[in-house]
């Protein structure tokens, strides 16, 4: 929740959201780019939208406590709120891999900062392919 102005625009906004059923259904149908990285997959699809979103997937089968699925889903809103994303907007989706027993939270965003990265360099048009 956002209270004050300085806060607002920190905020991870619900039109950087993937909500439905059907835009998850998407992705998962229409996935363009696929990075699996040591803990986590990213499923990826172009939008027409002028903006990215991001929608999150962290099963309870690989983290019991709702304590530890909501810390990985803050990381990964704040990665991704935090990234700047210049290539072409596309819609995203994070998947847990595998457990985070003993992973610390910055490597973890240093593992999503890179997999970003790789997907933004998919996104990006070469250079010679503008006319």
């Amino acid at each position: 929740m956002c209270l004050n102005s300085d806060a607002r625009r920190q905020c991870f906004k619900r039109v950087q959201r993937l909500l439905k059923p059907a835009e998850f259904n998407h992705v998962f149908e229409h996935t363009q780019k696929k990075v699996v990285t040591g803990h986590f997959v990213l499923l990826s699809s172009a939008n027409t939208l002028d903006r990215s979103r991001l929608g999150l997937v962290i099963a309870k089968r690989r983290l019991k406590l709702a304590v530890q699925r909501n810390r990985i889903k803050r990381l990964c809103r704040e990665v991704f709120r935090t990234t700047t994303i210049k290539s072409q907007p596309f819609d995203l989706i994070i998947m847990l891999r595998q457990s985070l027993s003993h992973v610390h939270d910055p490597q973890l965003a240093d593992e999503l900062r890179a997999a970003l990265a790789k997907l933004e360099r998919h996104y990006t048009p070469a250079r010679g392919s503008e006319l």
